[in-house]
């Protein structure tokens, strides 16, 4: 090989390298996100004699930041018929929702929907 192929071939795998690492950062930042959100649900569900409706309420307004577009994601927890949303909730067919299961038995849902301006070139919007 000569001089020249060699040097193509570690500007190849340095411009590799780069790119390996920005995804690696910005998976861990949205990781880092993730486990914020869960250490402040862990907080909010730790608060002695707060009633259910407020516990609810508040660990609905903390999940839209663990998503990966938070300025337009709005998050809904439904228990027992009773509904908590962030401010200016809206469905969308951009949604992941998940049910929740209390004893074995399926109390509600929640889930988080992306609203206008949902950048849809994506394939990983959550």
């Amino acid at each position: 090989m000569d001089r020249r192929g060699g040097t193509l071939t570690k500007l190849k795998m340095r411009v590799q390298h780069r790119r390996s690492t920005r995804f690696s950062e910005r998976a861990l930042t949205e990781r880092v996100k993730e486990l914020t959100c869960l250490q402040e649900i862990a907080q909010v569900a730790a608060l002695p004699g707060a009633p259910l409706d407020t516990m609810l309420q508040q660990i609905v307004e903390r999940l839209p930041s663990a998503w990966q577009y938070p300025g337009i994601a709005f998050a809904r927890i439904v228990v027992d018929g009773r509904s908590y949303t962030t401010r200016g909730f809206q469905e969308s067919k951009w949604r992941q929702t998940a049910y929740i299961v209390v004893g074995g038995v399926r109390r509600g849902v929640t889930g988080c929907s992306m609203g206008v301006g949902c950048p849809t070139w994506t394939k990983a919007l959550f």
